[in-house]
């Protein structure tokens, strides 16, 4: 589907930006002939008088009213979604909206920007102050901080559901995220090595972590296109960093980027401001070895394992708690992976990664969550790829996290 991102004014580019990510072809929509080739609409935040007026001129305006009565997907954001209202109250007298959804909206609603602020506020069941933004209006009562905390913290009492609903939104996100990552590998595989998945052994492993993971065909197929040049597309380049989280733990970070002064920044910031930091390249990467493997669930059949795959590059079979992992050659891989199949060996998971050769023990439950904070926060950037760590956390101190 070829997704249009109204480029008129506003945020358009951030849209065009996640569509990428997400391997969705973005179109910046400013003409009559952008809008004709777009089979979907995004209208971004912006300012929807000047919108309003633009759309008009552009001859999209009747356009879109008539596409979208005939089925055609649109999404409003802010500014989008007053354009998309049958009544805009607080309008300009000529400004016309586009009646596609029948509500009356108030842009201004919720308040001025001139009326926002910003307080720590002390709120029951909470054990620390909350950093609260607002968009504040004496329309609603709230003329300080101060009158936010009944509502919260009848909302913290009832919100048992509330919050299962947020760990539910949160778990899309992460799959989001894991998709935006695997769509980026197999680009980055496909401009490397070609579309070719018998010649190209990288991007057939990339292709079958993507279909792992439920990855949609035609995504997979678009990013391909896209590293091979058939379709246009972001030039990411990969960049490893080498630093420390708390206590000794060394960190090896594989990202994808299209701006390295950017993802440099990013992951300076995250390191220092928890306790971390970056290394000189080389002074961690030594401690790590690129491997393949392959995870069984316990029980497994060792000699079946072995005797299928000894003669296509195995290395290794260990147990690993409630876990058998098998090691391999990152080239050896993809054939290992065949044996396995052929010789109809259940597996979790197939995948590259980074073995430590030397562990850090990280004893202390307090040490432990530091540690993995920071792991996580490098992991939820949009350019991080892999984080990989060599602590040993003992089962009894995770347990207790």
């Amino acid at each position: 589907m070829k997704v249009g991102v109204l480029a008129l004014q506003g945020a358009f580019k951030l849209h065009v930006q996640a569509l990428k990510r997400l391997g969705v072809e973005a179109i910046e929509v400013r003409t009559l002939e952008n809008f004709e080739a777009s089979q979907a609409l995004i209208i971004p935040g912006g300012e929807s008088t000047t919108m309003s007026f633009l759309l008009e001129s552009s001859g999209i305006f009747e356009a879109l009213q008539e596409r979208s009565n005939n089925g055609m997907p649109i999404l409003g954001t802010c500014a989008g979604m007053i354009l998309l209202s049958s009544k805009i109250t607080d309008g300009r007298n000529d400004q016309k909206p586009l009646k596609l959804i029948d509500i009356e909206v108030r842009r201004n609603g919720y308040g001025r920007q001139i009326d926002s602020f910003e307080s720590d506020l002390m709120v029951e069941g909470f054990e620390k102050f909350l950093h609260i933004k607002y968009m504040g209006t004496k329309r609603f009562g709230l003329d300080g901080a101060e009158s936010l905390i009944p509502a919260m913290e009848q909302i913290i009492k009832r919100g048992g559901k509330l919050f299962k609903s947020f760990r539910g939104m949160g778990s899309i996100k992460k799959r989001g995220k894991l998709f935006a990552k695997l769509i980026k590998q197999v680009e980055v595989a496909a401009r490397q090595g070609g579309g070719d998945l018998d010649a190209n052994p990288t991007l057939r492993t990339m292709y079958q972590k993507a279909r792992d993971s439920s990855v949609p065909l035609d995504t997979i197929e678009r990013a391909i296109k896209r590293g091979t040049g058939e379709l246009e597309g972001v030039a990411y380049e990969s960049v490893t960093y080498e630093g420390y989280a708390p206590h000794g733990v060394a960190l090896y970070v594989e990202t994808l980027t299209d701006n390295r002064n950017r993802t440099a920044s990013e992951i300076r910031t995250i390191l220092t401001k928890n306790g971390g930091s970056l290394a000189e390249p080389g002074s961690v990467a030594w401690q790590f070895e690129r491997k393949g493997i392959v995870i069984f669930s316990d029980p497994i059949d060792e000699e079946a394992v072995m005797e299928a795959t000894l003669e296509v590059g195995a290395e290794d079979l260990v147990k690993e708690g409630e876990s058998w992992r098998l090691t391999c050659s990152p080239s050896d891989l993809p054939v290992l992976r065949e044996a396995l199949e052929k010789a109809q060996i259940t597996f979790e998971n197939a995948d590259v990664t980074m073995l430590a050769t030397s562990t850090v023990e990280v004893s202390d439950s307090q040490e432990a969550k530091a540690v993995l904070k920071l792991i996580d926060l490098l992991d939820e950037d949009d350019d991080v790829q892999d984080v990989y760590a060599n602590f040993d956390i003992p089962d009894e101190v995770l347990e207790n996290l």
